[in-house]
């Protein structure tokens, strides 16, 4: 399961000079919650492939807390969440 807190990002300069949005695109912030660990690993290493910016929950405890925190402007940078 995982939720996407912040929405892929272009930047100004690009959008103005009429580059694609394709080419500008970074990737989103995801918090990743699975329990079981190889599912999680494989997964969380197929998304940051992609260009993704991924954060693990090991479990539902720890989902809500990070999620929470997250919500509520405590976790800034993925390092904090």
């Amino acid at each position: 399961m995982t939720f996407e807190f912040e929405a892929s990002a272009t930047s100004p300069s690009a959008a103005q000079s009429g580059a694609g949005v394709e080419a500008v695109t970074q990737g989103a912030r995801i918090l990743l919650a699975e329990d079981d660990d190889e599912m999680r690993r494989m997964l969380v290493s197929a998304l940051r492939r992609d260009g993704h910016v991924v954060e693990e929950a090991y479990n539902g405890m720890d989902l809500l807390a990070k999620a929470g925190r997250s919500l509520l402007g405590f976790g800034g940078a993925p390092s904090t969440w």
